[in-house]
């Protein structure tokens, strides 16, 4: 099964940019997009508002599911977590 997804997350760094919320201030976020290509790799990356952005691919569903249940949990993500966790700059 192939899809594509994307929900966004608080960071507190300057993904040049960031997206930004007005709401109780000015939140920042970046994008997470997970997709399945037809050839079986799961990608995972997180974009600021322009096209700075880190990934990480993975072939089992497990895998990635643990990944984006770890960003799901987390209070704001950040370069050196995002690192922690095998992502790239790309």
């Amino acid at each position: 099964m192939v899809f594509n997804k994307t929900f966004y997350k608080k960071t507190d760094e300057d993904w040049y940019p960031s997206y930004k919320l007005e709401y109780q201030g000015i939140q920042k976020l970046v994008s997470v997009h997970y997709s399945q290509h037809p050839k079986g790799n799961i990608v995972i990356s997180i974009f600021g508002a322009d096209d700075h952005a880190m990934s990480i691919k993975t072939k089992s569903t497990k895998e990635a599911e643990e990944i984006i249940q770890k960003i799901i949990d987390v209070k704001t993500v950040n370069h050196g977590w995002l690192e922690e966790l095998g992502f790239d700059i790309f």
